[in-house]
């Protein structure tokens, strides 16, 4: 199921509620930070959910107007997030700082 994050345990799995200010995103991509302490996801419509691994608390939600797949999704130390698109690189901080870097070639 696309829409949610699951804890598997050994004989059953519980769904994760997750606090997101979007309805129903599809997440298609998830980075944990190097510390073990955050986490990243991006949905399917390029919008950005950052906060706590064990998902209850949210640092930062972004919606980066893109709906390009992204190809790779990492931490940079645990401040900010580093997304790798075809004809374009975007960073997130976790506070309202971000920047897009386009690629010409």
């Amino acid at each position: 199921v696309e829409d949610k994050l699951y804890h598997i345990l050994p004989f059953e799995s519980v769904p994760i509620m997750i606090s997101c200010k979007k309805t129903s995103p599809q997440w298609s991509s998830i980075a944990i930070s190097l510390n073990g302490k955050a986490a990243a996801m991006i949905d399917t419509e390029g919008y950005i959910w950052a906060g706590s691994s064990d998902f209850k608390t949210s640092e930062t939600e972004f919606d980066t107007q893109s709906t390009a797949q992204v190809h790779q999704m990492e931490w940079a130390a645990n401040d900010f997030i580093v997304l790798l698109f075809d004809k374009f690189m975007f960073l997130k901080g976790l506070g309202k700082h971000w920047c897009k870097y386009l690629f010409y070639l």
